[in-house]
């Protein structure tokens, strides 16, 4: 069993997979890597700030009831997996379904359209769309 690790400007991540009947034995690898890490950041005049550590366990949904629900090692911390983590703008969920990273997508853009609404409503009535209803500021969308 490997573990895996990138260093990057402001992050590291520590990955590896196992079965799940290997999980404690992984646990004690990462924690030990994690140790080393750490070590490594601090002769480097670097600390790693183990509120911002999440820890995410990924696994088909026919094994999540399989996957450790138990904190992990982190320092002197204690850290409770998560069911979703952001990396690099993404987000990764416990199931690797990417329902999550859809979610926020989706919110993100009703957003979008609420603030460019919110605008609309503001400009004056010659300088809005010829199809907007003046009452609500609402579009007509059509096809040819």
């Amino acid at each position: 069993m490997a573990i895996n690790f990138e260093i990057g400007t402001l992050l590291f991540q520590i990955y590896s997979h196992c079965h799940p009947s290997d999980a404690s034995s992984l646990i004690q690898q990462v924690s030990v890597c994690i140790d080393e890490v750490s070590a490594w950041m601090k002769a480097n005049w670097l600390q790693l700030n183990a509120a911002k550590t999440e820890v995410l366990w990924c696994a088909s949904s026919r094994r999540q009831h399989q996957i450790p629900t138990g904190p992990v090692r982190v320092g002197d911390a204690l850290v409770s997996p998560v069911t979703a983590a952001r990396d690099l703008g993404v987000y990764i969920d416990a199931g690797v379904t990417m329902r999550t990273q859809v979610i926020n997508t989706v919110r993100a853009c009703f957003a979008a359209l609420r603030q460019i609404r919110s605008v609309t409503r503001s400009l004056p009535q010659s300088a809005r769309p010829a199809d907007s209803d003046p009452n609500t500021g609402h579009h007509q969308v059509g096809s040819v």
